[in-house]
């Protein structure tokens, strides 16, 4: 059987009616637990065809979200080292 992690963490697309908690988590029976592992399990597995089908390579989604790599430019990476630079500038004549 796959092992499944069990965040305390709500999945952000499903509206509790209030913030799960430890202590939330603390009530309830091992059968309850053992129940919400399985359904964990499943939503992973359909979430995994879901990708699958769409062709969303896996590495990409986290919990049905898909994250893309942001690309900067040249003269964006240039503009914020020379802000860098400037900062450190600033603190060490600071420090003199």
């Amino acid at each position: 059987m796959p092992q499944v992690s069990l965040s305390l963490t709500p999945h952000p697309s499903i509206r509790y009616p209030r913030p799960m908690s430890l202590e939330t988590l603390r009530n309830l029976t091992v059968k309850q637990l053992n129940r919400a592992v399985k359904i964990k399990g499943r939503i992973e597995k359909l979430e995994t065809q879901l990708t699958g089908l769409l062709g969303i390579p896996e590495p990409l989604t986290v919990g049905g979200t898909v994250r893309r790599h942001r690309r900067m430019s040249a003269a964006a990476r240039k503009k914020i080292a020379a802000a860098a630079r400037k900062r450190w500038e600033k603190w060490r004549a600071g420090k003199a």
